[in-house]
């Protein structure tokens, strides 16, 4: 890791800033890193719960925050009725200027929506970008009422 993160004149090599953030995920959810200890005062049960990175890049902290959303969703924002959920994806080539370029994307991602809710009511698109690296790619979605 620390040969591909050196920084070269020549600009080949990782920005210092994805070797920080990897690291960051690597040490995320160890107890030696920091903890909590929980402790119920009637029974007397303790446990350790370890600190988590919130990083963006962390698959944990990643599914944690989208369980999160999705539950504040349900609970606090959509109405009690049947959903259905579509996901549009990008071709590898296209994905890697999308995560730079966002106002390509939003412009896709509102086409992608008039188009496909046309008729439609109660519609909400979103979409969710973990870095703007190559490797990751903004996905999209939409969900609508049925």
């Amino acid at each position: 890791m620390r040969r591909i993160a050196e920084r070269r004149p020549d600009g080949d090599g990782y920005p210092r800033f994805v070797e920080r953030e990897f690291r960051r995920c690597l040490d995320c959810g160890l107890l030696c890193h920091g903890f909590a200890r929980l402790r119920y005062p009637r029974c007397g049960f303790e446990r350790l719960v370890a600190f988590s990175c919130k990083d963006k890049i962390c698959p944990s902290c990643l599914a944690r925050r989208a369980a999160d959303t999705a539950a504040w969703l349900i609970d606090d924002r959509l109405p009690e009725a049947g959903y259905r959920q579509w996901v549009l994806t990008f071709p590898w080539t296209l994905r890697v200027r999308l995560a730079a370029d966002r106002p390509l994307l939003n412009k896709l991602l509102g086409q992608f929506l008039g188009i496909r809710f046309t008729c439609s009511a109660g519609v909400a698109g979103t979409w969710e970008s973990a870095t703007a690296t190559a490797e990751r790619s903004p996905p999209c979605s939409a969900s609508g009422e049925r």
